[in-house]
């Protein structure tokens, strides 16, 4: 009796594990299909607004200026394609791809406004797995804030610090620049957006914008 009874509790075990795995995933699709819908479903749309509008017009500089409009959101929607491919795929599960993908992404568009940045990291182990929902929410958080510095700050310095301690996880984007109401920067969904996703987290937020904005992000350690 004894033995039936351990292997029902295996068996209970490993339903309950497989029931979770299949959890996870169907969580997975939805949260991918509201981040296609969006963020792609709306650029989709500027770019057909975009189209229609050059079809109507006769005037050479707006049809200048709508095909570059076009060509900017094109661009944009790529990106956005590249970070959900990246957010999904396994092998970028470890701490050191998505340090990798955050520095990559800071530099990369930084240096083009000639921004100067420093990117610190302290009790970050690398090669430790971290949960594909946790990856992606953490990143789309520190992408949004980087494009609203290059957008809205007029800095020339910020500072990036992550922060791994015994008992929490800290992300922290400063910068220089002139500051700003959050409300009125963040329009549209950005702030909507970051708040959520740090709900996902079950993160603090903290976001101060006088005198240079700092946006800090608190959240049980990785």
């Amino acid at each position: 009796m004894l033995g039936i009874f351990m292997f029902l509790l295996v068996l209970y075990g490993l339903h309950r594990m497989q029931l979770q795995k299949l959890l996870a995933v169907e969580r997975l699709r939805t949260r991918i299909a509201s981040d296609l819908h969006d963020d792609v479903g709306a650029a989709l749309t500027r770019i057909s607004i975009a189209s229609e509008q050059m079809l109507t017009t006769r005037d050479r500089e707006r049809t200048k200026k709508l095909a570059g409009t076009i060509g900017t959101i094109s661009r944009e929607v790529i990106s956005t394609m590249s970070d959900i491919i990246w957010s999904i795929d396994a092998r970028n599960d470890t701490l050191d791809q998505l340090m990798a993908r955050m520095q990559d992404l800071a530099f990369r568009v930084f240096s083009m406004k000639d921004i100067k940045v420093e990117f610190a990291e302290k009790g970050m182990k690398k090669k430790k797995k971290i949960p594909v929902d946790k990856r992606q929410n953490i990143f789309y958080i520190f992408k949004e804030l980087v494009h609203n510095i290059v957008k809205h700050a007029g800095a020339t310095e910020v500072k990036i610090s992550l922060l791994n301690t015994e008992k929490e996880f800290v992300m922290e984007v400063a910068d220089n620049g002139k500051g700003y109401d959050p409300e009125k920067v963040f329009r549209g969904n950005g702030l909507k957006n970051i708040r959520m996703r740090a709900r996902r987290l079950k993160a603090r937020l903290e976001i101060s914008a006088e005198g240079g904005a700092r946006v800090v992000l608190r959240m049980k350690r990785l």
